[in-house]
Parts: structure tokens; C-alpha cells; sequence
């Protein structure tokens, strides 16, 4: 390449970009013996840089070190003076010309080391100012953040989601990060944002998104699909973290476990050292998308955790709306393809405003390692997660798909792609479509989207003025108990509306991805009508699936309807297999203070206590934990001494005033070690810590209209109704004895099963279901053999199944048995 070289006089030199990142420096100064251009190289990339000038055909001009060519190497993130060039003979004319060729080399480890110890050391010595100035949790607001930041002259620096390794790996079991051995460093925008930038810049677009080294294309989709409307994205963020925070604090929130949280972070994120940012980034100097990865990565414990995953998974955490997710391999969902119904639902989506995504089949094995699939395929990637923009029908019936892919690149190639012959003008305006090359937003028939892609997924937000659902939506914290006699017990709440109205009600339990998550439950969740005469209807249930979430739509008359929690207790019966193993930990300290998982088991207690989810404890919730402790309730007298002796707020207990309760109570009791360990076992912990017997959820409904929620006391005639009727009203019917048995059976989700059988007779009728063929399952009963005696005209649960390992194929067969006893 050819550089014409403009200098001028002067100390300053003058930049001319060889490419992205990589700067040549021209500096010409006068002397006695006449001008001379000294010559610069600087590479901002993670690169070493080979670099040849060559002064061939300039006259009367040489390099100080003899010759025409200079031959550099300059190392990543360097600076490097790579030669002078002077006048031979002062008395005779001159002229300069030169060509420059370069290319770029894997650095060297010696000098990645290098700058990656120095940000280590900076950021170790930012760490341990952090961490004497003790900022405190998500609580602390960003104005007595910043406050402090001001006072003490540094920047923010999050102490719970430090710029360490231990924010970008899963941890060992001596909780060290187990690194993947790239190297990676942490920046402040200032540190690689040339010129201003903020939060947002210009308006929020889909494509301002772009997706870097991290396979977290599920929720950069989710993420891309809910910039459409940009207001949803903005809700997302407190109002002054919608600015850039000099101190370099931001709040957002998000619905995680089914639980709206606030999350504060820093602005420290994963880059390149000495570059940008190595996932994902936003278009220009904006930050919202850096944040929000950043803010999602901390509550699942850190960013190696938020790989792999389904979009619409990440779209209720974005929203914490209502979703439906349509796999086109399903029984039913063939069947709406064939009678055109899932297109005609695709369209009303559409229409209303929802946000929409597409998955592929296989799996992504590109996003990782920075490669691209060969452009000589259909131009999609496997195993990856897709925004689905519009859904239209043109006048002579042609069915066509918009759809965009998170790299903000590599697109379709098939028919009605941006290249297709199928385009015309008249389709173009109809549709009012603008086709650009290869920026990742693209067409496809639907025939071809049904064709190449498995799964649709559509969450049912709040989202703009064209949306005709507004949501009203309560959360309630619910937990499941399992009694040492093998009964679970749960909260369970009452449902009133006066007008018929269209109703979610779903029910979430953590997220297994998030760090030190438990496995899943089997959980669900029914609807009953509360009939005159106070016996039960059916009217809808999600079955038990040992899923992330369960959720039942349904279009709910006028009145009044009991909301029952289920789980089969499958997790409950395995517990008992692994309980009490070794010596039991030590609660108290030789101060006699709680150790720290004494005080993290008090933490988990308060917060599965806090029912309505405004993190404090009211007298009911208080009772609660005394109803499960004591066997009592505490008098009004007594609760108002707590709120005025301990730690309270707006009529509640906290965090810290239960706890200061707990050890007060505990003290005037005897200070006995082993009373505490009766209140662990009686909240659901084993004498290992471990919580066995306990489990909490969130259970979040959503209506179209007005509704009153309010407890109930548990239920166990209803309980057991929520189990048995929607295996009978859902599930398959095998006949036995000319109908006088009947077993049902009900397949729920991907990982659960549940079978039931009816005595339609006059006799006690023995019905024994041998599972035991079945194929890494367990069953509620703890054995696959179930022999259960069943009265006259009653129906009873015969096995609840689930995987043993989730994260293996799985797969259940029955052989039954029967005979009728005579009384």
C-alpha cells in the first residue's frame, strides 16, 4: 500500500489508520542538515504487528540506519519509533515516496503476561478499597454509592461481582474459578470507548446489539427481540442509571426465579487486554447491552453460566410475562400446522405487539471460536436462537417470516432471502420491506422456517400502545414442606375475579444454571373451582415437570378458584437416601456466634418466610416460621416488642432484625446448640446443612383483568385433588375388566410422568403398576413398584416419575397387574 506521507513541521505527528486499530505516525522536523521524518507504528490490537516500509524510487533521501526498508515488529497495545529518515545532500533536490505492507501474529504469551499482571494489579488494588469502604448489597442506593465514591475519591467497584476470574468461571469445590485459559482482562469504557459515551446513544435498535466470544446468543436474542420496543428495555434500568454514573454505578432490574430483583453492578467488563470488549457489545459508545449481560451474569453466579440456553427462557427474566413456547414436532402442534391455526396465531402475535423467537436445531459450535459456518450452506447456524421480527400474508397468500440473527450478520440464503429473484416491487411495498445486505435481518417462507427451524417461542409482554393485553400481576413466595411422615404441605391462595377473564398462573423454582442451585423438583400447578356445596372443579393444571417453570393458561367465569402448588415429591424421597451422612457441622463459634452457614441458613429462612416478596416479615409471616418451630402463634403484644426491640421497617422484620430476634429468643431459651439444630430439621434442613426437605417457589399469576389474591391455609383433601383429577381429565385411558379399572396416564412436559387408577366397581380393587423397566426414572413412592388398595368408586395415584439424572435420555414402561378383593 501507497501513503502520501502529509506532514508538517511540527512535534505533533500526523495519524494516518493502516486498518482497524493499527496507526502509522509521521513526524517531520527541521535541523541544520535539513528535514527528517521520523516514523511511528502503534498496534491496538490483541496482535503482534509485521511491519515493512519500503523508500524504493524517493530521491536523494536514506534511513539513518542505512538503506530504504524498514523491517519492525511491534508488540500488542505498543507505541513503537521504527525509524528515521534524512537528507542525504543538502544542496540537491529531493523526493519521498514509500509503500508499507503489514500483517498480523498470535501475540507473544510473554507479553500478554505482561499486560495482563499490570490490570491485575490495578484492579487488586481497586478490590481492596472496595472492600474497606464496604459499599453494601443491592439495598444501598446509587446516590449513597456514589456518595461514598465522591468522598473518597474512586470509582465504584462491586465487591460481590468482583473484575476477577472468579466473575467469569464456575468454581471447583474449594470455590476456585476453573479458567478456560483465554486471556481476558477487565476495562472501564474509558479504557476502550474513544470519545463520549452513556448508557443509550441515539435510540435503542436491535441492531445496535452484537454478540462477542460468549455462546449467550439465547439471551442476546431475547435481548434483540425486546429492543423492538424500546420502552421495555428502558423499564429495565432505574431512572438514574439511565445516564452514564460517573462513579461507575448502574441498577437494574430483572425477573429471576420468577422474583423481580434489583442488581447493581459496576462498569468493569470483560475485554481483550488492552482492547474491547471479548463479549458481547453494543454499536458505538453506548453501554446498555454491556450492562444488562453484565447484570444477567451476576445473578446466575457468573458469565460462563449464561451459556447455552433458551431464548424464551431469558425473555421472562428480561419481562416476567407470560409465554408459550410452540415445538413443531409435537402431536397437537402438527395439527394446528396442518389446520393453519398456528399461522393464523403467529400473525395475531404479531400483531399484538409480542416478542417472538425461533431456535434451530443442533448445536452451536461457531460463537465461541470466533469462525463462521461456510457461506456455500442455507446461511443458518445450528443450535442457535433467532429474533422473529413480523409474521405477514401477502394478497395472493404468500406466507413469509422476518427474522434477525444476534451476530448482526450471516443470513439466510434461500428463497425470499435478500438476494431471492422472488422479490418484486409490488411485493416489496405491499409488505413495506427494505432489504439490506447482509446485516443479520433477513425473510424466509414460512413452509422453510417449519422446514429448518424446531421451536417458536412467544412471551406475552406489556410492550407498547399496538398491545391489547395489559397485565395486572401478583407474585407470592410458596414453599414446599416435606413431613417426616412423607405428606408435602404447601401455601395455597384464593383467586377472585368478577368479570371471565383470560389468566396465567405459573410457577417458578431457581434457575439450575444459577451457581449452587439445587435440582429440580417436579413442579406444577392446578386451578380449582370452589363450588357452592365447597367441593372442587377442575379448571386447568400444568402437570409436574422438573422444569425451570410450569405454567397453566386459562379463561377463568366469575368467581372464586383455589391456586394449589404441586410437586409429586420425588427430589423430597431421594432425600432421604442421602441424609445425614458424615459428622454434623458446628453452628456456634468458641464466641459463641453463629458460624457463617448457621448465619447463610437464617438468610434462606427469611427470605423463603417473606411471602409477598417486600423483604420484610410481617406478624403472618412470623407466625409462619413460629407455627413450624413452636406449634404456636405469637400474641399481638408480643409482635409489636419485636418490631420495637429489633431491626424493623414499615411494619416488618428484616433481614437483620430477624436474626437479631432469632439469637435473642435463642439465648433466653438456654443457649443450647441442639435448639437450633430442632429449627433447621423442622424448616427442612438435614443434620449436614443440606436442604433436603424444603423448597422454595414463586408462584406469579397474570390477568387481563382486575382479581384479589389472598392465602389459604393448607388444604390436604384439595392437595390431593390438584393431583389426582388432571391425570384423570388429561391423561390416557387403558381399560382393565370391562372398564371396571381404569388407568390413566399423563405425560407432563419433558421429564415427568404421572399415572392413576379408577375403581369403577363395588370391590376393594389391589392394582399393582411394576415401572421398574423404566430407564433412569424415580418415583414419589421411592420404589417402581407400586401395589395400592383402592376403594369402591375412588381414584388414587399410583407414581409420579421423573429423571434420576436430568441431564441424561430417560424413558418409562409399565406392566400392571390387578385383582378385586372381596369384602
Amino acid at each position: 500500500m501507497s501513503d502520501p506521507s502529509t506532514t508538517t513541521d511540527s512535534t505533533k505527528p500526523a495519524q494516518h489508520a493502516i486498518t482497524d486499530d493499527v496507526y502509522l505516525y509521521t513526524t517531520r522536523t527541521t535541523t541544520n542538515t535539513g528535514p527528517v521524518f521520523t516514523y511511528e507504528v502503534e498496534c491496538c490490537k490483541f496482535n503482534r504487528l509485521k511491519f515493512t516500509m519500503d523508500f524504493a524510487g524517493s530521491e536523494n533521501f536514506e534511513l539513518e540506519s542505512g538503506g530504504l526498508i524498514i523491517n519492525a515488529l511491534v508488540q500488542p497495545f505498543k507505541r513503537t519509533s521504527i525509524g528515521n529518515l534524512v537528507l542525504k545532500d543538502t544542496a540537491k533536490g529531493a523526493s519521498l515516496r514509500n509503500t508499507y505492507s503489514w500483517s498480523l501474529e498470535e501475540p507473544d504469551p510473554s507479553a500478554v503476561e505482561l499486560v495482563l499482571a499490570e490490570d491485575k494489579r490495578k484492579i487488586s488494588n481497586e478490590l481492596t478499597k472496595a472492600k474497606k469502604l464496604n459499599f453494601g448489597d443491592d439495598s444501598a442506593t446509587i446516590d449513597e454509592i456514589e456518595k461514598r465514591c465522591k468522598t473518597n475519591k474512586v470509582k465504584f467497584l462491586d465487591p460481590d461481582f468482583p473484575p476477577t476470574d472468579m466473575s467469569l468461571y464456575p468454581k471447583n469445590k474449594n470455590n476456585e474459578p476453573i479458567s478456560d485459559g483465554k486471556p481476558i482482562t477487565w476495562r472501564r469504557p474509558s479504557d476502550f470507548m474513544a470519545g463520549n459515551f452513556n448508557v443509550f446513544q441515539g435510540g435503542i435498535e436491535p441492531n445496535d446489539i452484537r454478540q462477542g466470544s460468549l455462546a449467550d446468543c439465547w439471551f442476546l436474542c431475547a435481548l434483540s427481540s425486546l429492543a423492538e420496543f424500546p420502552e421495555l428495555v428502558m423499564s429495565l434500568f432505574e431512572e438514574q442509571s439511565k445516564e452514564e454514573s460517573e462513579a461507575g454505578v448502574y441498577k437494574l432490574r430483572l425477573c429471576k426465579n420468577g422474583q423481580w430483583q434489583t442488581v447493581t453492578v459496576d462498569d468493569f467488563f470483560p475485554c481483550f487486554p488492552g482492547a474491547g470488549p471479548s463479549y458481547s457489545r453494543g454499536h458505538g459508545n453506548e453501554l446498555w447491552v454491556l450492562l444488562l449481560e453484565k447484570a444477567y451474569s451476576k445473578l446466575h453466579g457468573c458469565y460462563a453460566q449464561i451459556k447455552m440456553g433458551w431464548a424464551y427462557e431469558a425473555m421472562i427474566d428480561l419481562t416476567g410475562a407470560p409465554y408459550t413456547t410452540i415445538r413443531f414436532e409435537d402431536e397437537d402442534v402438527q395439527k394446528t400446522i396442518k389446520n393453519g391455526e398456528l399461522w393464523r396465531n403467529l400473525v395475531h402475535w404479531d400483531q399484538e405487539g409480542f416478542i417472538m423467537s425461533a431456535s434451530t436445531p443442533g448445536e452451536d459450535i461457531f460463537t465461541e471460536s470466533g469462525e463462521k459456518p461456510e457461506k456455500n450452506g442455507v446461511g443458518l447456524v445450528a443450535g442457535h436462537a433467532y429474533t422473529m421480527l413480523a409474521a405477514k400474508q401477502t394478497a395472493a397468500g404468500i406466507r413469509l417470516c422476518q427474522l434477525r440473527n444476534p451476530w448482526g450478520g450471516f443470513e439466510w440464503q434461500g428463497d425470499w432471502s435478500d438476494t431471492s429473484d422472488l422479490w418484486t416491487d409490488e411485493i416489496k411495498e405491499e409488505l413495506n420491506v427494505v432489504l439490506a445486505d447482509d446485516d443479520g435481518t433477513f425473510w424466509m417462507s414460512f413452509e422453510d422456517l417449519l422446514k429448518h427451524f424446531f421451536s417458536i417461542n412467544v412471551c406475552m409482554a406489556d410492550s407498547s400502545s399496538n398491545n391489547s393485553i395489559n397485565w395486572t400481576e401478583k407474585r407470592r413466595k410458596i414453599c414446599f414442606t416435606f413431613g417426616a411422615d412423607g405428606n408435602i404441605s404447601t401455601p395455597m391462595y384464593i383467586f377472585s375475579n368478577k368479570t371471565t377473564s383470560k389468566v396465567f398462573v405459573s410457577l417458578h423454582q431457581e434457575d439450575q444454571r444459577c451457581e449452587n442451585a439445587l435440582p429440580y423438583l417436579d413442579i406444577g400447578v392446578s386451578v380449582l373451582q370452589i363450588l357452592p356445596d365447597y367441593t372442587y372443579k377442575l379448571m386447568g393444571s400444568s402437570g409436574n415437570s422438573a422444569e425451570r417453570q410450569n405454567q397453566c393458561e386459562l379463561t377463568l367465569p366469575p368467581g372464586q378458584y383455589l391456586v394449589v402448588p404441586t410437586t409429586t415429591g420425588c427430589k423430597f424421597s431421594q432425600g432421604l437416601l442421602v441424609q445425614n451422612e458424615g459428622d454434623s457441622p458446628t453452628l456456634l463459634n468458641s464466641k459463641n456466634e453463629l458460624t457463617v452457614n448457621a448465619e447463610k441458613a437464617l438468610n434462606e429462612m427469611f427470605k423463603r418466610l417473606d411471602a409477598d416478596l417486600d423483604g420484610v416479615l410481617n406478624k403472618q409471616e412470623l407466625n409462619s416460621f413460629m407455627q413450624m418451630t413452636e406449634g404456636t402463634s405469637m400474641h399481638d403484644e408480643v409482635f409489636d416488642w419485636i418490631m420495637n426491640t429489633f431491626d424493623s421497617f414499615q411494619g416488618g422484620l428484616t433481614a437483620d432484625g430477624f436474626r437479631q430476634a432469632y439469637m435473642y429468643m435463642w439465648e433466653a431459651s438456654g443457649r443450647d446448640e441442639e435448639t437450633i439444630w430442632r429449627d433447621l430439621v423442622y424448616m427442612g434442613y438435614d443434620r449436614n446443612m443440606r436442604l433436603l426437605f424444603a423448597r422454595t417457589c414463586i408462584l406469579a399469576i397474570h390477568s387481563e383483568d382486575n382479581f384479589e389474591l389472598h392465602p389459604n391455609a393448607f388444604d390436604a383433601d384439595a392437595y390431593e385433588e390438584a393431583m389426582e383429577l388432571p391425570i384423570k381429565s388429561y391423561g390416557k385411558c387403558a381399560e382393565y375388566a370391562d372398564g371396571k379399572a381404569k388407568l390413566y396416564t399423563r405425560k407432563a412436559g419433558y421429564s415427568g410422568v404421572s399415572f392413576a387408577v379408577e375403581n369403577n366397581s363395588s370391590e376393594t380393587l389391589e392394582f399393582t403398576l411394576d415401572c421398574s423397566e423404566s430407564k433412569n426414572v424415580m418415583s414419589h413412592r421411592g420404589t417402581l413398584v407400586a401395589i395400592q388398595l383402592i376403594p369402591p368408586n375412588e381414584t388414587k395415584v399410583m407414581h409420579h416419575l421423573m429423571p434420576k439424572n436430568a441431564f441424561s435420555a430417560w424413558s418409562w414402561s409399565y406392566k400392571a397387574s390387578m385383582s378385586f378383593l372381596e369384602d
